[in-house]
């Protein structure tokens, strides 16, 4: 299997009192081992405070820090910037396998990471899950949950068939 890249998006932080949202990421990052880290962050100080603090704890993984949500209050403008996140890092890495973090952002960020991952055919998507307590995971009980985007991506094919061929468009 090809080496990883994951893409992790990095928010402000929601933190109950035994959640700790840089740890959070860090404890993700260590169960998945990937080849490196694109950290995905905005360009408020408590999201890039974040975002360095990550990168101090995974010091093994190949980890960048990138500021690509000038707006991460704006789905539409997350969505674009995710998508030339996605299309850099394919370029730069063509050797390895994609995988899509979206959990840690704003709202926004998550549902633009998520769009972006299907328009660029990102095959993995992956969240981060546990144990919940005050409304998010409780630190130290990470684990991730995969979602295989194939399935998402042949219904759609598969939808666009169809109007295809509703629509007499045969050799479409």
């Amino acid at each position: 299997m090809q080496p990883a890249i994951v893409i992790a998006t990095v928010g402000t932080g929601t933190a109950g009192r035994s959640s700790n949202l840089a740890q959070g990421i860090v404890n993700a990052l260590r169960l998945g081992m990937p080849a490196a880290c694109v950290l995905a962050h905005s360009q408020t100080p408590d999201s890039l405070t974040i975002a360095e603090l990550v990168a101090a704890e995974v010091e093994d993984i190949h980890t960048e820090r990138r500021c690509v949500f000038a707006a991460p209050d704006d789905l539409a403008a997350c969505r674009a910037a995710l998508r030339a996140c996605i299309r850099d890092v394919r370029r730069r890495f063509p050797d390895h396998r994609l995988v899509l973090n979206p959990t840690s952002g704003t709202k926004q960020m998550t549902a633009g990471a998520v769009l972006a991952g299907i328009d660029e055919r990102v095959s993995t998507i992956e969240y981060i899950a546990g144990e919940r307590a005050d409304g998010v995971v409780k630190t130290g009980t990470e684990r991730l949950v995969s979602v295989d985007t194939r399935t998402i991506l042949a219904i759609e094919t598969a939808r666009n068939a169809a109007a295809l061929l509703e629509a007499g468009a045969w050799h479409g």
